[in-house]
């Protein structure tokens, strides 16, 4: 035991002494980094010692490197090692295995650390690419314009074709409005928006010549508010025609007399007051059609220093329209001529309307249930069964407030006619001079003068309200007396189809009769009676 022993303590002890020569590496430490063309030492084994060297220290021609970090699980010391006296020392075995670990465990480290640089190389794509994905990247945004573009042009002509279709609709209606006309009382909308309506008034204008549009568009006024996309086709009646045609009698009457004055100022303004076309008002925008309005009855003035482009006076008869009706219009001429129009004047007949709508339904009853002959003539415009209505005066004078604003300020509303059509005495219309002239003379000196109001009083109006309402009446008659009439004609067809719908069931029905009976007589036939039971004569016979 001592012998082997002593024996092998020899070969550590100079193992040790060789590797703590100069020549030989020192423990805990790498080998040294051989120089630049010099070979790389070895070790006992032949194998190549392992550079230890720190990586952010090594300098290798060629390849740049990343620093590394070493991972805490891989780190080891390098320090040189001190065994403790009481150990024992390592034999040359585990010295060696120890290296040949240490060194494959380095190599294996520089390996890693070589990979990320060579793959952060290799990742980095050619300038050639670049290229590729730009041009790529510009041939998808060009495909997404273009089809953005091509949906919104066949979207702007699917609303093309909308337009036009909606502008030929109207214009149909406007074909049909004198049959409209005798089947209702009141005016047709329509919903347009501004490109339509102006389409309309080209398309218009472009027919103006057409013989068989020119008959329906004569009467016609158009009220078109931009902001509610609402055209308002206005179908006049002899109520406002006829009432319009007294107004403009008496007006001219009075603006003579007034010509004929001996004082110099008022002849001087009666004579710039002129008649005004019924044509429309419009209301114009910065961009697109205006908005238009159709008075029934409008009067201006001769060209003033002003320059005046609007009538000074409107007036309007309302015979569907209610009072809120004929104030938002007010409103709206005030407002939207910057105050050039300055009164509006109002006839309120809505009750009167309401009147004759219920002595129409009466008269079709008694047409209907055959209480009047429907193949003679009736003066419906006489009947005493007739209801009537109350009709009010109305006037509205602009009023320009603190701010600037234009406002509508009723100065009058008061009921002439009562509501057995009798005229109450106390109340007449009246408007002076100065409703009708330019503001510029109105608030000169050449204004200032005492003239003779239009006075209009409330024998007048229902005068001539009386006999326009009598010719109303004629007219109407004869729509309803129409309309009865081929009501009767259509129950009649009805009653008739469902007579011979009855007839034929009926016929039907008995020629099913007769089948079932025949058919039984002839199975009465084919049987026999037989030990007291009926029995088929066929089955008797196979038995036989």
């Amino acid at each position: 035991m001592l012998a082997s022993g002593t024996a092998e303590e020899p070969l550590a002890i100079d193992s040790i002494k060789q590797e703590s020569s100069p020549n030989s590496p020192k423990l805990g430490k790498g080998p040294v980094t051989p120089e630049l063309g010099q070979a790389a030492d070895r070790s006992r084994f032949g194998l190549p010692t392992p550079d230890t060297t720190p990586e952010s220290l090594r300098v290798v021609p060629g390849v740049r490197r990343k620093p590394v970090f070493a991972h805490p699980g891989s780190r080891r010391d390098i320090g040189p090692a001190t065994p403790s006296a009481s150990s024992r020392a390592s034999s040359t075995e585990e010295i060696a295995d120890n290296r040949d670990h240490d060194s494959r465990q380095s190599i294996h480290t520089e390996a890693c650390q070589e990979i990320p640089e060579e793959s952060s190389l290799s990742s980095t794509p050619p300038p050639y690419l670049y290229e590729e994905e730009t041009g790529s990247s510009v041939s998808i945004v060009k495909s997404v314009f273009d089809s953005v573009l091509s949906f919104l042009n066949l979207a702007k002509q699917r609303r093309s074709r909308a337009d036009d279709a909606r502008v030929r609709d109207t214009i149909a209606l406007i074909k049909a409005l004198p049959t409209i006309k005798r089947a209702r009382v009141g005016n047709v909308t329509r919903t347009l928006t501004a490109k339509q309506y102006g389409e309309l008034l080209r398309a218009i204008e472009d027919l103006d010549g057409d013989e068989e549009l020119r008959p329906h568009l004569d009467g016609l006024r158009f009220d078109y508010t931009r902001s509610k996309k609402r055209l308002e086709i206005r179908m006049p009646t002899t109520m406002h025609g006829g009432m319009e045609d007294f107004v403009k009698e008496k007006t001219f009457k009075w603006k003579g007399k007034l010509e004929d004055s001996q004082d110099s100022k008022i002849s001087n303004a009666a004579k710039t007051i002129l008649p005004s076309a019924n044509a429309n008002i419009a209301f114009s925008y910065s961009r697109g059609p205006s908005d238009t309005k159709s008075p029934d009855w409008r009067i201006g003035h001769k060209m003033c220093e002003r320059r005046c482009t609007h009538p000074t006076l409107v007036m309007e008869f309302g015979w569907t329209q209610e009072k809120k009706d004929l104030q938002a219009k007010a409103e709206a001429y005030m407002r939207r001529t910057k105050g050039e129009i300055r009164t509006v004047v109002g006839i309120l007949m809505r009750e009167m309307y309401l009147a004759e709508h219920r002595n129409e339904k009466r008269l079709e009853r008694m047409y209907l249930e055959d209480n009047l002959d429907i193949d003679e003539p009736y003066s419906y415009w006489e009947d005493e069964m007739n209801e009537t209505g109350e009709a009010s005066i109305l006037v509205w004078r602009r009023k320009i407030q603190r701010n600037g604003t234009v406002k509508a300020e009723c100065y009058q509303d008061e009921v002439f006619r009562d509501k057995s059509g009798n005229p109450i005495d106390s109340v007449s219309l009246r408007l002076p001079v100065q409703d009708f002239i330019c503001e510029g003379i109105a608030n000169s000196s050449a204004g200032r003068f005492q003239a003779p109001d239009l006075e209009i009083s409330s024998e007048d109006l229902c005068e001539s309200i009386n006999d326009n309402l009598a010719k109303y009446r004629q007219e109407r008659g004869e729509v309803v007396r129409d309309k009865a009439k081929k009501e009767k004609e259509e129950r009649q067809q009805k009653a008739e189809q469902e007579a011979q719908g009855n007839a034929g069931r009926g016929r039907q029905a008995r020629t099913r009769g007769a089948g079932i009976r025949a058919s039984e007589r002839n199975e009465d036939q084919g049987r026999i009676m037989a030990y007291g039971r009926l029995v088929s004569a066929r089955l008797r016979g196979q038995k036989a």
